[in-house]
């Protein structure tokens, strides 16, 4: 997981997806995809993609797919997983679907998680974010 994440590579996004799930994967695994999606979205605009937008046309999907896989990581059980997720969506500009999305981390029992999504929040424009 971790080499996936160094070479930088978008192709590798889907197997990364695939290993970030709960379906037999432990948490340590998942949170290693995770990291390794990091990487990959680091310099990511999550609502088009990579900055050069020729370079990912027909891609929005997969990033899509990895904002959706990092929020459900967020909520998990593993606070391990959940801060990992929860980091890695901070460093990105989500898009404006992402943002009801991140209601259910707001109103979680673990208050660094709800604070960590709230000012994730903060730092978006718009009425989603607000109403979140």
């Amino acid at each position: 997981m971790k080499i996936l994440g160094f070479l930088e590579d978008e192709e590798a996004i889907p197997t990364l997806l695939a290993f970030s799930t709960r379906a037999k994967n432990a948490p340590s695994v998942r949170q290693e995809a995770l990291i390794a999606l990091r990487f990959l979205l680091g310099g990511a605009d999550a609502t088009r993609g990579k900055k050069d937008a020729r370079s990912t046309a027909g891609k929005a999907p997969v990033f899509a797919a990895a904002i959706d896989a990092l929020i459900e990581a967020a909520g998990d059980d593993d606070r391990a997983l959940a801060q990992t997720a929860l980091h890695t969506l901070a460093s990105l500009k989500l898009p404006r679907a992402a943002m009801m999305r991140l209601e259910k981390i707001v109103t979680h029992p673990d208050v660094d998680r709800a604070r960590l999504a709230l000012e994730m929040l903060g730092g978006h424009e718009g009425p989603e974010a607000a109403r979140a």
